[in-house]
């Protein structure tokens, strides 16, 4: 296991921290979103947060989708949601930038967007199956947790400095950090901190980090069936041609049925793509 304090300067620049990245990017939208809300209300303006929370009336009954995706970057103006916003966005300047790294960019983003947006199933669930009246979902603890989780099961495990003073498993840091995170928002709740979005953000995060690999052995072994498919037809047209070569040179051209010219046409077609590719 690599020791705590593994990560450098060195590190840091080769994750691309201090770069234009998606996970910058990510917390760039939040910060713009959290400065608006704030400018708003001495300003006059409506504040922006109601138009990008998630709520399923609006989001269902009105088709408003996009709110599946920007409650993520949403955030109340109170003292627990706003410390909350900050560990966020710690958690994704400090292993988003080697979860992307990892994985590319649009594996990254789609895996972020993905577990907000069953995060907001979640909360639309628990509203559908309670009869609740319509509480907001706010703020982005769901996908960032998940994007942690995710970092906890990447192959170097490195631990994580708990309250900045003691090393723990990645894992153990997720699950504290994820009770946190309930407890939290659910004293929150009527600003719009949903538990739920934070549970459902993180089982699905955890879903797809079990089904992922499946997935590849399954498409690994359709792509192995497939190339082996092929090998066996190319190996037959092969056949086919050289006696339909053979013939021609034994009887000439005129000798060949209309099956075989056929044959010779596809082989034709097929060769003459394979020189172009």
């Amino acid at each position: 296991m690599a020791p705590w304090d593994e990560t450098t300067p060195a590190t840091e620049r080769f994750t691309f921290s201090y770069h234009v990245t998606c996970t910058n990017i990510l917390i760039g939208i939040s910060l713009l979103s959290l400065g608006a809300a704030v400018l708003a209300r001495p300003l006059g303006y409506p504040d922006p947060t109601g138009a990008l929370a998630f709520t399923s009336e609006a989001a269902l009954h009105r088709f408003q989708v996009w709110r599946f995706l920007t409650y993520s970057f949403a955030h109340a103006l109170e003292p627990g949601p706003l410390i909350g916003f900050a560990l966020c966005s710690f958690i994704l300047y400090r292993w988003g930038h080697e979860l992307e790294w990892d994985w590319g960019w649009p594996r990254f983003l789609a895996f972020y967007l993905g577990a907000a947006a069953y995060g907001a199933l979640a909360h639309a669930t628990f509203q559908a199956l309670t009869a609740q009246p319509v509480l907001p979902a706010l703020d982005g603890y769901g996908p960032a947790l998940a994007v942690m989780l995710a970092h906890a099961f990447q192959p170097s495990k490195r631990p994580v400095l708990f309250l900045m003073l003691l090393p723990i498993p990645p894992l153990l840091a997720f699950a504290l950090s994820l009770g946190a995170a309930v407890l939290v928002s659910a004293g929150f709740i009527q600003v719009g901190t949903s538990p739920f979005t934070v549970a459902g953000a993180s089982l699905a995060g955890w879903g797809y980090l079990v089904l992922d690999p499946r997935m590849d052995r399954l498409l690994d072994a359709w792509e192995i069936r497939r190339t082996r498919s092929r090998t066996v037809r190319e190996a037959e047209a092969h056949r086919d041609v050289d006696r339909l070569l053979d013939k021609i040179q034994r009887t000439g051209m005129a000798s060949l049925s209309a099956r075989e010219r056929r044959i010779l046409k596809r082989a034709s077609r097929y060769y003459g793509r394979r020189q172009h590719g």
